[in-house]
């Protein structure tokens, strides 16, 4: 354009070829200096199970008076076989307002702690002629548990009557009761149990009631002895066993039993 404005003597050309430059260079500098303004954060729950699809929302602000378009977001998420999650924004606007966007990853890499992130930014100008990569290191760190299936019975009621008739006293010497929660006074309650905080924001008598603990404790030896291994990755009896005690965990909060793991070995 420039060289047949000066053939030519065009000043069409020539102020084609004005206009073009000085939108390179505006994008260029405008990419530049928007991808170090860009801010992202993570908003992901601390914990999950094994096999669970888990949403991981990003929240991106730009505090630029113009708005951005043609943004990629590229987060690193190991929990699932393909880490790599991409989002593409035609806008991010700007003013500091903030833009949520979300993914969905399944935790099919087996339990274990996992750090999440860093995140890759990427900002265009609005023909693509130029874009600038950004790496933030927003990481974020994720626990995947065992996954549990549920257990109806372990065969504790059969002897759970036996263990509570052995204590002719409920609340045994050195043996605290555990708050289960409040109720509205009744004529006849014990008065020493009112709970007057809750009475008087209330307006009225509110009571604290308690439980004795399970006489019943669960215990669950795990086998870790390289000996016994059988088995590779998440098909390993090892594995298998992890997922069996952590379903007798659950059980035994559901059913308010006290619950101990003992592991040993190499």
């Amino acid at each position: 354009t420039a060289l047949l404005g000066f053939v030519y003597q065009s000043r069409v050309f020539l102020a084609l070829f004005e206009a073009g430059t000085a939108y390179l260079v505006f994008s260029f500098v405008y990419v530049l200096l928007a991808s170090r303004r860009v801010t992202v954060a993570r908003d992901i729950a601390p914990r999950a199970y094994e096999e669970d699809a888990i949403s991981i929302g990003l929240i991106l602000r730009y505090p630029g008076l113009l708005p951005l378009y043609l943004v990629q977001v590229q987060d690193w998420c190991p929990v699932e076989a393909l880490p790599g999650k991409s989002v593409v924004l035609p806008e991010l606007p700007g003013r500091g307002r903030a833009l949520r966007v979300s993914y969905e990853a399944k935790c099919d890499r087996g339990r274990g702690r996992f750090t999440i992130g860093p995140i890759q930014v990427t900002v265009s100008d609005p023909l693509g002629l130029f874009r600038k990569r950004r790496l933030i290191a927003a990481l974020s760190e994720l626990v995947v548990y065992p996954k549990t299936w549920p257990i109806r019975d372990l065969g504790i009621r059969g002897i759970q009557p036996a263990a509570l008739l052995s204590s002719s006293n409920p609340q045994r010497a050195g043996q605290a009761l555990l708050f289960y929660g409040t109720r509205e006074y009744q004529p006849g309650d014990n008065p020493r149990r009112i709970h007057w905080r809750a009475s008087a924001r209330w307006g009225r008598l509110v009571l604290k009631e308690f439980e004795t603990p399970s006489d019943v404790e669960l215990t669950c030896f795990l086998d870790l002895d390289r000996s016994t291994l059988a088995g590779l990755g998440r098909g390993s009896n090892v594995e298998r066993g992890i997922s069996i005690a952590a379903s007798a965990a659950e059980y035994a909060e559901r059913a308010g039993h006290p619950y101990q793991l003992i592991a040993d070995g190499d």
